[in-house]
């Protein structure tokens, strides 16, 4: 319970799925009726209702969620590896796209060397230097 409280906790849904060797066929059988108010506690939604196992025709292995919306497909695969059957179900998830990624770029498509030459030649620097030098000697 613990754990199901911190995924509530975190907006997160929840799938248990496993072998409980409690009929679900059996709704009246105490273990039935313990997992069947577990789930109505906790608002799981059990998703198989078919048998899951060849020889005695019970509903054993379970998959439950806390958000049936999630699953979109679900059911008993009949292969006979061995005396349970195989219980799947297949989510609708979303993959989550990246943040975007910003790249500033300068295009130097009119890039002219010789006119840049020009331009910084142009340039004060004695005065730019001598205001920058003031502006640090008023500042210590």
């Amino acid at each position: 319970m613990d754990t199901y409280s911190q995924a509530l906790t975190f907006g997160k849904d929840i799938i248990i799925a496993g072998d409980l060797n409690c009929d679900l066929l059996k709704p009246r059988s105490p273990e039935a009726i313990a997992l069947l108010d577990f789930c109505s506690s906790v608002n799981f939604t059990q998703m198989i209702k078919q048998p899951t196992r060849l020889t005695s025709s019970t509903l054993i292995n379970v998959i439950m969620t806390s958000n049936a919306k999630l699953v979109s497909k679900r059911g008993v695969a009949k292969i006979n590896i061995s005396d349970d059957y195989l219980v799947y179900a297949t989510l609708k998830l979303k993959v989550l796209k990246p943040p975007p990624k910003y790249i500033i770029s300068r295009s130097y498509k009119r890039y002219d060397p010789v006119s840049f030459t020009d331009e910084l030649e142009r340039i004060p620097w004695n005065e730019t230097m001598s205001i920058t030098l003031m502006n640090i000697s008023s500042k210590c």
